[in-house]
């Protein structure tokens, strides 16, 4: 995933929802993770379409240890981060990508 990429789900995920935990296309994603000891919380939850056709191929939430709504900032610091994808289906590469 390129930087762009990357900078672009954390922004989606940080606008999309709010801090907690939530249920979204009947994925239901944690209400904290644990990484390296350190306990991260949820900082955005959001769907992910894909093809041409508008189908959501999965669920992403991303987990911080202090959440923050401007992407930079979470990008360049370095506390523990967690990006979790659930998919909903199955969608090749090719199509993931061109969504």
């Amino acid at each position: 995933m390129t930087r762009l990429s990357a900078a672009s789900l954390l922004l989606v995920l940080a606008a999309v929802a709010s801090a907690r935990a939530a249920t979204l296309a009947g994925v239901e994603m944690p209400h904290t993770v644990t990484v390296d000891g350190t306990t991260l919380v949820p900082n955005g939850i959001g769907p992910r379409e894909a093809t041409r056709l508008r189908i959501k191929a999965y669920v992403g939430a991303l987990y911080l240890e202090k959440p923050s709504s401007d992407a930079g900032t979470v990008i360049d610091s370095r506390q523990p981060k967690r990006v979790t994808l659930k998919f909903l289906r199955d969608i090749d590469r090719h199509n993931l990508a061109s969504g």
